[in-house]
């Protein structure tokens, strides 16, 4: 009859009377791990569960693992196998990363403090970890910590899609709990700009960026299918007018720059970007076209793409009847290859290659 499991392992036990499953809390690296493992015998294949922590701890050894167990006849073959195993990991990361095993335990520690359903990713080195959390509207939010081998001591770095810099203050005492709640903290202020842009991107035609991150408070809207205006929202305050640019033909651009001029004191703080710009500047966005409609209503007509660099054209023609748009780059290659264009220092006078009507660019 096979044996109960040594003093080694005394917190782990047999669970049935064929004393091939067993159950417990495993020793390593200075805490215990719940595991719950069965034998191979009696026709029943192998099998090895563990809790969240250790699984982490053990990514990559998987095959490694399901092997040993495969390979033993006893609880303590098995028990002696893993532990060597854990014990290669913790050298393994002391050894390549710096992380000592007191290290791994206390980030082993941290981590259990947060939550484990909180948990993205962690690598096999405990240097990189990535939380996430969801605001009130369910968008989710990550953050890459990257933990240095003098940590705590060492603050760790983060990585995440904020509109502002992420900076939280740091201590030997710190802990990557108060962190994570610092970044919820963050993330929670900054829910009144989302709510606000995404607002715009169900409701207009929106031209750049094409995809934009959590990061991104710059808009640019199509007006009509030859003007367009750019916003640029003030993450701190994003009901407060943003930075605005009109681009399109004088003729239309001209008096809805004069509207931002003169009724600026309409903006009114308690409404949204979207009900304040359709206010102030008296204007109905169009709404976003379907995609074949849409690439061919403001793409470039000299190169005939709407995206060069992932730019949309910013340059129209300022004859109504025509107001072809262009990219920049696409129009300034065009008239330095005409002779009857004119130059002074670094902006070139020419027609537009469709009516012939006067227009200008300067080179970047």
């Amino acid at each position: 009859r096979p044996k109960m499991t040594s003093t080694a392992f005394p917190r782990i036990l047999p669970c049935d009377s064929t004393w091939q499953r067993f159950q417990g809390l495993f020793p390593a690296g200075g805490r215990e791990f719940l595991i719950d493992f069965r034998l191979p015998g009696s026709g029943l294949e192998p099998k090895f569960s563990c809790d969240p922590q250790l699984y982490s701890l053990l990514q990559g050894y998987q095959n490694v693992v399901k092997h040993r167990l495969k390979m033993s006849t006893t609880a303590d073959d098995f028990l002696l196998e893993l532990t060597a195993i854990v014990k290669r990991i913790f050298q393994h990361t002391s050894h390549i990363e710096g992380l000592s095993p007191l290290v791994c335990t206390q980030i082993i520690s941290e981590i259990d403090a947060i939550g484990w359903d909180a948990v993205q990713s962690l690598d096999a080195s405990l240097t990189r970890l990535v939380l996430q959390t969801t605001d009130a509207a369910s968008r989710v939010h990550s953050i890459q910590i990257d933990i240095s081998p003098r940590f705590p001591i060492a603050p760790p770095t983060c990585l995440c899609a904020l509109p502002q810099p992420f900076t939280f203050p740091w201590t030997p005492d710190a802990r990557l709990q108060g962190l994570f709640k610092q970044f919820k903290a963050a993330v929670a202020s900054y829910e009144p700009l989302w709510d606000m842009l995404a607002e715009i991107d169900a409701n207009t035609w929106v031209l750049e960026p094409a995809a934009p991150s959590l990061a991104c408070t710059l808009r640019r809207i199509a007006l009509s299918s030859s003007a367009s205006i750019q916003i640029e929202v003030d993450p701190r305050a994003p009901s407060s007018m943003p930075t605005c640019r009109v681009f399109g033909p004088d003729t239309i651009a001209h008096p809805l720059r004069q509207r931002l001029l003169n009724h600026a004191s309409e903006w009114q703080p308690s409404r949204s970007l979207l009900t304040n710009l359709t206010a102030v500047l008296a204007v109905t966005f169009p709404s976003r076209p379907p995609p074949q409609e849409e690439d061919q209503s403001m793409e470039c007509t000299i190169c005939y793409c709407r995206l060069l660099d992932g730019a949309a054209p910013d340059v129209t023609c300022e004859q109504p009847q025509c107001a072809k748009v262009f990219h920049k780059a696409c129009l300034l290659e065009w008239l330095q290859a005409l002779p009857t264009t004119r130059r002074s220092f670094s902006t070139f006078f020419g027609e537009c290659p469709y009516c012939a009507t006067g227009l200008s660019v300067t080179a970047s």
